[in-house]
Protein backbone atom coordinates (compact mmCIF):
# COMPACT_ATOMS: atom_id res chain seq x y z
CA UNK A 1 0.00 0.00 0.00
CA UNK A 2 1.41 3.45 -0.98
CA UNK A 3 0.33 6.76 0.59
CA UNK A 4 1.00 9.99 -1.38
CA UNK A 5 1.13 13.23 0.65
CA UNK A 6 1.26 16.70 -0.94
CA UNK A 7 3.44 19.13 1.00
CA UNK A 8 3.09 22.83 -0.07
CA UNK A 9 6.30 24.30 -1.41
CA UNK A 10 7.86 20.90 -1.87
CA UNK A 11 7.74 18.09 -4.34
CA UNK A 12 5.27 15.25 -3.96
CA UNK A 13 6.38 13.01 -1.10
CA UNK A 14 5.84 9.35 -1.61
CA UNK A 15 5.78 7.48 1.65
CA UNK A 16 5.86 3.72 1.50
CA UNK A 17 3.67 2.43 4.31
CA UNK A 18 4.20 -1.22 3.46
CA UNK A 19 5.15 -3.04 0.33
CA UNK A 20 5.61 -6.71 0.67
CA UNK A 21 4.87 -9.06 -2.18
CA UNK A 22 4.86 -12.77 -1.45
CA UNK A 23 5.44 -15.28 -4.21
CA UNK A 24 3.69 -18.31 -2.71
CA UNK A 25 4.92 -20.77 -5.30
CA UNK A 26 8.61 -20.11 -4.64
CA UNK A 27 8.37 -19.04 -1.00
CA UNK A 28 10.27 -15.80 -1.85
CA UNK A 29 9.78 -12.41 -0.25
CA UNK A 30 10.36 -8.91 -1.73
CA UNK A 31 11.19 -6.04 0.58
CA UNK A 32 10.98 -2.38 -0.42
CA UNK A 33 13.90 -0.31 0.82
CA UNK A 34 15.41 3.06 0.05
CA UNK A 35 17.27 1.61 -2.93
CA UNK A 36 14.34 -0.25 -4.46
CA UNK A 37 13.18 -3.85 -4.49
CA UNK A 38 15.49 -6.47 -2.99
CA UNK A 39 14.93 -10.19 -3.44
CA UNK A 40 15.56 -12.07 -0.17
CA UNK A 41 14.83 -15.81 -0.45
CA UNK A 42 14.66 -17.92 2.72
CA UNK A 43 18.00 -19.44 3.75
CA UNK A 44 19.73 -17.33 1.06
CA UNK A 45 18.24 -19.63 -1.56
CA UNK A 46 19.28 -23.00 -0.08
CA UNK A 47 16.61 -25.68 -0.29
CA UNK A 48 16.48 -28.87 1.80
CA UNK A 49 15.29 -32.08 0.17
CA UNK A 50 11.94 -33.00 1.75
CA UNK A 51 12.93 -36.67 2.18
CA UNK A 52 15.33 -35.71 4.98
CA UNK A 53 12.88 -33.55 6.93
CA UNK A 54 10.49 -36.25 8.16
CA UNK A 55 11.87 -39.64 9.26
CA UNK A 56 8.41 -41.12 9.92
CA UNK A 57 7.75 -43.47 12.85
CA UNK A 58 10.77 -45.29 14.27
CA UNK A 59 11.95 -47.13 17.41
CA UNK A 60 13.77 -44.97 19.92
CA UNK A 61 17.51 -44.66 19.45
CA UNK A 62 20.23 -42.39 20.81
CA UNK A 63 22.18 -42.57 17.52
CA UNK A 64 19.49 -42.31 14.86
CA UNK A 65 21.01 -41.28 11.48
CA UNK A 66 19.40 -38.75 9.14
CA UNK A 67 20.82 -37.46 5.86
CA UNK A 68 19.81 -33.93 4.90
CA UNK A 69 20.56 -32.89 1.32
CA UNK A 70 20.96 -29.15 0.78
CA UNK A 71 20.49 -27.91 -2.78
CA UNK A 72 21.70 -24.60 -4.22
CA UNK A 73 19.48 -23.62 -7.19
CA UNK A 74 21.00 -20.13 -7.40
CA UNK A 75 23.69 -18.93 -9.78
CA UNK A 76 26.30 -18.30 -7.10
CA UNK A 77 28.19 -20.31 -4.50
CA UNK A 78 26.68 -20.27 -1.02
CA UNK A 79 28.97 -20.64 1.98
CA UNK A 80 27.44 -21.94 5.20
CA UNK A 81 29.69 -20.81 8.04
CA UNK A 82 27.87 -22.93 10.58
CA UNK A 83 24.85 -25.20 10.92
CA UNK A 84 23.22 -24.87 14.33
CA UNK A 85 20.74 -27.03 16.23
CA UNK A 86 18.52 -25.95 19.11
CA UNK A 87 19.44 -29.03 21.17
CA UNK A 88 22.61 -30.90 22.08
CA UNK A 89 20.73 -34.06 21.06
CA UNK A 90 21.69 -33.37 17.41
CA UNK A 91 25.20 -33.98 16.06
CA UNK A 92 25.93 -32.37 12.67
CA UNK A 93 28.66 -33.34 10.21
CA UNK A 94 29.96 -31.22 8.56
CA UNK A 95 28.94 -28.07 10.41
CA UNK A 96 30.37 -25.73 7.74
CA UNK A 97 30.35 -26.23 3.98
CA UNK A 98 30.29 -24.50 0.60
CA UNK A 99 27.70 -25.45 -2.01
CA UNK A 100 28.48 -24.45 -5.63
CA UNK A 101 25.93 -22.85 -7.91
CA UNK A 102 23.44 -25.48 -9.07
CA UNK A 103 25.04 -28.11 -6.78
CA UNK A 104 24.13 -29.93 -3.61
CA UNK A 105 25.77 -31.30 -0.46
CA UNK A 106 24.63 -33.92 2.03
CA UNK A 107 24.79 -33.24 5.76
CA UNK A 108 24.76 -36.18 8.18
CA UNK A 109 22.73 -35.74 11.37
CA UNK A 110 22.81 -38.06 14.38
CA UNK A 111 19.73 -37.69 16.60
CA UNK A 112 19.30 -38.74 20.20
CA UNK A 113 15.59 -39.53 20.07
CA UNK A 114 15.51 -40.35 23.79
CA UNK A 115 16.06 -36.66 24.62
CA UNK A 116 12.35 -36.03 24.05
CA UNK A 117 11.20 -39.14 25.94
CA UNK A 118 8.32 -38.13 28.28
CA UNK A 119 8.78 -38.61 32.03
CA UNK A 120 5.31 -40.14 32.27
CA UNK A 121 5.04 -43.93 31.99
CA UNK A 122 2.67 -45.79 29.67
CA UNK A 123 3.31 -43.49 26.69
CA UNK A 124 2.97 -45.39 23.40
CA UNK A 125 4.83 -42.78 21.29
CA UNK A 126 6.07 -39.21 21.31
CA UNK A 127 6.92 -36.57 18.77
CA UNK A 128 10.46 -35.43 17.98
CA UNK A 129 11.05 -32.03 16.41
CA UNK A 130 14.32 -30.17 16.04
CA UNK A 131 15.33 -27.03 14.16
CA UNK A 132 18.47 -26.78 12.01
CA UNK A 133 19.46 -23.18 11.21
CA UNK A 134 22.23 -22.08 8.82
CA UNK A 135 24.58 -19.16 9.39
CA UNK A 136 25.28 -18.07 5.80
CA UNK A 137 28.15 -15.88 4.70
CA UNK A 138 26.85 -12.43 3.71
CA UNK A 139 23.23 -13.16 4.68
CA UNK A 140 21.02 -12.21 7.62
CA UNK A 141 21.44 -14.22 10.81
CA UNK A 142 17.69 -14.80 11.31
CA UNK A 143 17.29 -17.51 8.67
CA UNK A 144 14.26 -19.82 8.66
CA UNK A 145 16.23 -23.04 8.68
CA UNK A 146 14.59 -26.44 8.46
CA UNK A 147 12.64 -28.59 10.92
CA UNK A 148 13.47 -32.29 11.35
CA UNK A 149 10.52 -34.19 12.74
CA UNK A 150 9.13 -37.67 13.31
CA UNK A 151 7.38 -40.00 15.73
CA UNK A 152 9.30 -42.17 18.20
CA UNK A 153 8.06 -45.42 19.76
CA UNK A 154 9.51 -46.81 23.01
CA UNK A 155 11.36 -50.12 22.95
CA UNK A 156 10.69 -50.81 26.64
CA UNK A 157 8.03 -49.53 29.03
CA UNK A 158 7.86 -49.77 32.82
CA UNK A 159 4.90 -49.14 35.16
CA UNK A 160 7.15 -46.77 37.11
CA UNK A 161 10.68 -45.35 36.87
CA UNK A 162 11.14 -45.70 40.67
CA UNK A 163 11.29 -48.84 42.80
CA UNK A 164 11.16 -48.69 46.62
CA UNK A 165 11.88 -51.62 48.91
CA UNK A 166 9.02 -51.98 51.38
CA UNK A 167 11.22 -53.95 53.80
CA UNK A 168 14.54 -52.64 55.13
CA UNK A 169 17.89 -54.12 54.25
CA UNK A 170 19.16 -55.55 57.57
CA UNK A 171 22.71 -56.71 58.11
CA UNK A 172 22.78 -60.46 58.70
CA UNK A 173 19.41 -61.16 57.06
CA UNK A 174 18.56 -62.10 53.49
CA UNK A 175 18.10 -58.91 51.45
CA UNK A 176 14.53 -57.90 50.57
CA UNK A 177 13.22 -58.43 47.05
CA UNK A 178 10.94 -56.40 44.85
CA UNK A 179 9.52 -57.15 41.40
CA UNK A 180 8.81 -54.93 38.41
CA UNK A 181 7.21 -55.86 35.07
CA UNK A 182 8.91 -54.68 31.88
CA UNK A 183 7.12 -54.72 28.52
CA UNK A 184 9.13 -54.98 25.30
CA UNK A 185 7.47 -53.52 22.20
CA UNK A 186 10.24 -53.94 19.64
CA UNK A 187 11.75 -57.31 18.63
CA UNK A 188 14.05 -58.26 21.54
CA UNK A 189 16.63 -61.03 21.54
CA UNK A 190 17.95 -60.48 25.05
CA UNK A 191 17.24 -58.30 28.09
CA UNK A 192 19.91 -57.43 30.64
CA UNK A 193 20.58 -54.95 33.44
CA UNK A 194 23.53 -52.83 34.56
CA UNK A 195 24.28 -51.20 37.88
CA UNK A 196 27.52 -49.30 38.58
CA UNK A 197 28.64 -49.79 41.31
CA UNK A 198 27.06 -53.28 41.54
CA UNK A 199 24.57 -52.57 44.32
CA UNK A 200 21.76 -54.81 43.04
CA UNK A 201 21.25 -58.44 42.09
CA UNK A 202 18.69 -58.87 39.28
CA UNK A 203 16.94 -62.00 38.07
CA UNK A 204 15.23 -61.58 34.68
CA UNK A 205 12.38 -63.98 33.95
CA UNK A 206 10.63 -63.97 30.56
CA UNK A 207 6.92 -64.55 30.86
CA UNK A 208 4.17 -65.17 28.32
CA UNK A 209 3.32 -62.05 26.35
CA UNK A 210 0.99 -60.84 23.66
CA UNK A 211 1.43 -60.67 19.91
CA UNK A 212 2.35 -57.00 20.12
CA UNK A 213 4.68 -57.16 23.15
CA UNK A 214 6.95 -59.40 25.18
CA UNK A 215 7.04 -59.27 28.99
CA UNK A 216 9.82 -59.74 31.53
CA UNK A 217 9.67 -59.93 35.31
CA UNK A 218 12.66 -58.38 37.05
CA UNK A 219 13.32 -59.56 40.61
CA UNK A 220 15.64 -57.01 42.23
CA UNK A 221 17.42 -57.19 45.59
CA UNK A 222 20.09 -54.86 47.03
CA UNK A 223 23.55 -56.15 47.75
CA UNK A 224 27.04 -54.94 48.47
CA UNK A 225 28.35 -52.58 51.13
CA UNK A 226 25.33 -50.32 51.72
CA UNK A 227 25.74 -48.24 54.90
CA UNK A 228 22.84 -47.79 57.34
CA UNK A 229 20.32 -45.12 56.39
CA UNK A 230 18.30 -44.22 53.31
CA UNK A 231 19.96 -45.46 50.12
CA UNK A 232 19.32 -44.98 46.44
CA UNK A 233 21.01 -45.88 43.19
CA UNK A 234 20.26 -46.01 39.49
CA UNK A 235 20.27 -49.08 37.29
CA UNK A 236 19.86 -49.49 33.54
CA UNK A 237 17.64 -51.99 31.74
CA UNK A 238 19.09 -52.78 28.32
CA UNK A 239 17.34 -54.51 25.41
CA UNK A 240 19.23 -56.10 22.54
CA UNK A 241 17.46 -56.60 19.23
CA UNK A 242 17.97 -59.17 16.47
CA UNK A 243 21.43 -59.02 14.95
CA UNK A 244 22.87 -57.42 18.08
CA UNK A 245 21.04 -54.11 17.69
CA UNK A 246 21.67 -52.14 20.89
CA UNK A 247 18.63 -50.16 21.99
CA UNK A 248 19.08 -47.23 24.39
CA UNK A 249 18.85 -48.19 28.08
CA UNK A 250 15.91 -47.33 30.32
CA UNK A 251 16.83 -45.91 33.72
CA UNK A 252 15.27 -47.22 36.93
CA UNK A 253 15.84 -45.52 40.30
CA UNK A 254 16.01 -47.95 43.24
CA UNK A 255 15.49 -46.71 46.81
CA UNK A 256 15.24 -48.23 50.26
CA UNK A 257 16.42 -48.16 53.87
CA UNK A 258 19.39 -50.09 55.30
CA UNK A 259 19.68 -50.70 59.02
CA UNK A 260 22.08 -52.40 61.41
CA UNK A 261 21.23 -55.77 62.92
CA UNK A 262 21.44 -54.47 66.50
CA UNK A 263 18.69 -51.94 67.17
CA UNK A 264 17.79 -49.69 70.11
CA UNK A 265 14.27 -49.57 71.51
CA UNK A 266 12.99 -46.90 71.85
CA UNK A 267 15.27 -45.10 69.38
CA UNK A 268 14.54 -41.70 71.01
CA UNK A 269 14.00 -40.76 74.69
CA UNK A 270 11.92 -37.65 75.41
CA UNK A 271 12.06 -36.46 79.04
CA UNK A 272 9.80 -33.44 78.78
CA UNK A 273 9.98 -30.45 81.15
CA UNK A 274 11.90 -31.16 84.40
CA UNK A 275 13.04 -29.17 87.42
CA UNK A 276 16.76 -28.66 87.68
CA UNK A 277 18.23 -31.27 90.05
CA UNK A 278 15.57 -33.95 89.39
CA UNK A 279 16.85 -37.44 88.80
CA UNK A 280 15.16 -39.26 85.93
CA UNK A 281 15.73 -42.88 85.02
CA UNK A 282 14.89 -44.44 81.67
CA UNK A 283 15.62 -47.83 80.17
CA UNK A 284 16.51 -48.69 76.58
CA UNK A 285 16.78 -52.17 75.12
CA UNK A 286 19.26 -53.46 72.58
CA UNK A 287 18.06 -56.31 70.39
CA UNK A 288 19.11 -58.22 67.27
CA UNK A 289 16.72 -58.14 64.32
CA UNK A 290 18.24 -61.38 63.02
CA UNK A 291 18.07 -62.99 66.51
CA UNK A 292 21.82 -63.63 66.45
CA UNK A 293 23.48 -63.42 69.90
CA UNK A 294 25.75 -60.41 70.39
CA UNK A 295 27.93 -58.90 73.12
CA UNK A 296 27.96 -55.29 74.24
CA UNK A 297 31.61 -54.36 74.71
CA UNK A 298 31.04 -50.87 76.10
CA UNK A 299 28.40 -48.19 76.57
CA UNK A 300 29.30 -44.52 76.37
CA UNK A 301 27.26 -41.46 77.26
CA UNK A 302 27.87 -37.85 76.32
CA UNK A 303 26.35 -34.83 78.06
CA UNK A 304 26.48 -33.11 81.45
CA UNK A 305 24.77 -35.11 84.21
CA UNK A 306 24.17 -38.18 82.01
CA UNK A 307 25.10 -41.58 83.35
CA UNK A 308 24.67 -44.83 81.43
CA UNK A 309 24.68 -48.08 83.37
CA UNK A 310 24.53 -51.44 81.54
CA UNK A 311 22.26 -54.12 83.06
Amino acid sequence: MTEIVKDPGRKWLVRLVAATVLLCSGGLAYYVGGSGLTLTPPNAGLVADASGLNFGEVWESNTFPVELTLQNPTGREIRVNRLMATCACVAIEPRSLAIPAGGQRTVKLTLDLTARRPDATGVSSWGFEEQITPVIDGARLDQEGWTIRGVVRPVLSLPSRRLFFAKPLVQGLDPPKEEILVAGHAPIRRLSSRCVPPLAAVDIIKIDGEKTASFYKLVISPRGPIPPGVFGFEMSIVAEGPGGTAYPPVKLTVEGVASQDVQVLPPVLIQGARTRGDVVQETVTLYSVSAVPFRVEAVEGAGEGLEVVPK
